[in-house]
């Protein structure tokens, strides 16, 4: 009896320790990482593709945007989450060996957007240079073609009142043609030149003994180079492009004549050379936009702010006390140009 009893204890005690033995090689459940992904206002984003640092290790999210990955290396993991049209995001996890040493708690991931400013290529990304032509007009605001002065001419006594570039030219026209390269998607340096003629009207200048003073001036006529550098907005409305820009250059402003007359002395006297041929140097900042009308071609709106030193002393009347009457003949105009851009 006692051997009966000793056999059915020792085979019991077998069947435990295979028990125990199969138990212990059973294969623990692997972590999983789960969560969420969702866009900047909390909504769901099915489709995007959730990858682990590991090879192979790669699943999208479901219509709910939720989603899960198992990886059998634990560690520190990376995951990394891109959909097309938003930022990619990445977080870090540290995944245990197996599932019961622990939980991972359920991620969220938001996507941003990708920004409009990155999406829209800066103007003329694929051609640096570009030739550009406008025509415009240049409008004065300021300066004086003669300031007032008193002294004598011919022995007569003789007063000058002012006139502004205004009073005398008006409006006049204005034809630009340069070109420019990009330093980067944002940044231009360009070059051009200007030209501009302003038709002058007949102007009361003052008097001559007891008769009024009238005076016909020449056309104001420029040539002129300046150099600048352009700055395109990262910010763009629609398909149009605005910039600034600001130029430094010289201008070369032709001789002026003056026909005078003073009808009631019967006098009529052509003051050649009233003014000598000038160098003047110009200063400008202009604003404007771009339109594009074509591929590489742009419509180019623009207006501005610009500034010519004054013209040369009248030679003619060195000594008469009339010397004074250019004190002042610097100008600042508005120009305004609309012109055609091609890039290549």
């Amino acid at each position: 009896m006692r051997i009966a009893y000793l056999s059915r204890f020792l085979l019991a005690l077998s069947l435990s320790a295979f028990a125990f033995t199969a138990l212990a090689a059973e294969p623990q459940p692997l972590p999983a990482i789960r969560g969420i992904v969702v866009d900047s206002r909390g909504a769901p984003l099915p489709g995007a593709v959730v990858s682990l640092d590991l090879p192979g290790m790669t699943t999208v999210t479901a219509a709910d945007g939720r989603f899960a990955i198992t990886s059998s290396t634990p560690g520190k993991r990376r995951v990394r989450v891109t959909l097309a049209g938003f930022e990619p995001s990445e977080v870090a996890v540290v995944l245990p060996a197996t599932a019961s040493e622990g939980a991972l708690e359920e991620l969220r991931i938001t996507l941003v957007p990708v920004s409009t400013t990155q999406a829209q290529p800066a103007p003329a990304r694929d051609y640096r240079w570009s030739v550009d032509a406008g025509i415009g007009f240049d409008n004065s605001i300021s300066g004086n073609i003669n300031s007032g002065a008193i002294g004598t001419l011919n022995g007569q006594a003789v007063v000058f009142t002012k006139n502004t570039y205004e009073d005398v030219y008006g409006t006049g026209f204005h034809l630009r043609f340069g070109g420019g390269y990009l330093l980067n998607e944002n940044s231009e340096i360009r070059a051009y030149f200007t030209y501009q003629s302003l038709g002058a009207d007949l102007a009361r200048m003052g008097d001559v003994g007891l008769s009024n003073l009238y005076g016909q001036y020449d056309d104001y006529k420029t040539l002129g180079l300046d150099f600048g550098y352009r700055r395109y907005s990262r910010q763009r409305w629609g398909r149009v492009t605005p910039y600034a820009e600001g130029a430094l250059g010289i201008a070369f402003i032709n001789e002026i004549d003056v026909l005078l007359a003073a009808p009631q002395a019967n006098v009529v006297q052509n003051a050649t050379d009233f003014y000598d041929r000038t160098a003047a140097f110009t200063l400008g900042v202009n604003g404007g936009i771009l339109v594009p009308i074509a591929d590489r071609v742009d419509l180019d709106f623009q207006v501005g702010l610009r500034y010519v030193t004054g013209l040369s002393q009248v030679d003619a009347l060195v000594g008469t006390g009339l010397e004074a009457i250019n004190d002042d003949s610097a100008r600042w105009t508005i120009p305004f140009v609309i012109g055609v851009r091609t890039r290549f």
